[in-house]
């Protein structure tokens, strides 16, 4: 079984983060291994976002929240790896699987005809 990893239209994936005695899950650049922010360094809002990348890291927070063993200044945490592994997979399948919002350039050509391909996700 192939297992899928999220990536977002800017390239960044989630990863889990060791800092301490607790791992955290953090969104991660490719092309220099920058970190941007860990899930649950900021609060949930109650709307669903409409931009994608803003719907990327809201959906993985939902999911995340109410898994996190406990909140630390960096974020949710997880007292051991295999928790934050658990947690990761889980916030992969929903966001592979979720509705993204869609893109300004797909609505407009959906309201001229454009039918998407099989498969296809914002």
């Amino acid at each position: 079984m192939t297992r899928k990893k999220y990536k977002g239209q800017d390239g960044a994936s989630l990863t889990i983060i060791e800092r301490g005695d607790y791992y955290y899950i953090a969104w991660v650049f490719p092309d220099d291994d920058f970190e941007g922010a860990c899930l649950g360094e900021d609060t949930v809002p109650e709307e669903t976002p409409k931009e994608q990348e803003d719907w990327e890291h809201w959906m993985a927070q939902k999911v995340a929240a109410p898994l996190a063993e406990l909140q630390e200044t960096w974020g949710f945490a997880w007292t051991s790896l295999k928790k934050a592994r658990a947690v990761l997979r889980d916030i992969n399948e929903a966001l592979l699987s979720g509705d993204a919002p869609w893109p300004d350039w797909a609505v407009k050509a959906k309201s001229e005809g454009w039918t998407p391909p099989k498969n296809w996700r914002p």
